[in-house]
């Protein structure tokens, strides 16, 4: 690559690399001789961390039709316009923000979207206590709520997101309809590009 001959001092960050803020900073802090307080501290962070991921996948495991187990989360917010060759001129304009917000149902595997521009709503806790109220007026019998630990948030919805904001990158976004027409997109590309191996398996191997 150009850019390593270049720059060969620069690294570029694996997909397995660590983004999480709070271990980059223990890791930063710690001397060639760290004392027993501060490998105490990212200790338990990352025991934390790996306690709360292995949750997550037995309660995703054990989702049924009678126990739902939903992931939520937001993506990264959208700006319009989006263009793929953004003119000089939008780096001197305020641009207008979009919210996507995922559902993942993990009884069926299935994602949903939500996507609204800042003139609607904004981001904020009311997810919280819609689910709350869901169980007083006894839609469920019971909510639990559980959060990933700060840093190690990677869920079932981000791979949804990653895709969508592949096909926004490779297209000209004025309006939301056009963002719109990009999730969909995905929704239906996911639909006919991912199956069950079994199924595969039936028409093609004998």
């Amino acid at each position: 690559m150009k850019i390593k001959k270049r720059c060969p001092l620069i690294q570029l960050a694996s997909p397995r690399s660590n983004v999480c803020v709070e271990c980059s900073i223990y890791k930063q802090s710690l001397t060639s001789q760290p004392d027993a307080s501060a490998m105490e501290i990212i200790g338990q962070h990352t025991q934390a961390a790996q306690q709360m991921r292995l949750k997550y996948k037995e309660d995703t495991d054990a989702a049924t039709e009678d126990n739902l187990v939903l992931t939520i989360d937001y993506s990264q917010n959208f700006s319009l316009p989006s263009t793929f060759e953004t003119p000089s001129e939008l780096y001197f304009l305020s641009l207008h923000w979009v919210y996507l917000f995922g559902v993942h149902s993990a009884s069926d595997n299935v994602n949903t979207n939500f996507l609204y521009s800042e003139r609607k709503g904004r981001k904020g806790q009311q997810r919280c206590r819609i689910l709350l109220m869901l169980a007083h007026t006894g839609m469920f019998k019971r909510v639990r709520l559980h959060f990933l630990v700060k840093g190690h948030t990677k869920n079932a919805c981000d791979r949804g997101f990653a895709l969508i904001r592949k096909l926004v990158a490779r297209r000209n976004c004025w309006t939301l309809q056009h963002l719109r027409d990009a999730v969909e997109t995905y929704k239906n590309d996911q639909n006919q590009d991912f199956f069950a191996f079994g199924v595969y398996e039936a028409k093609t191997c004998i």
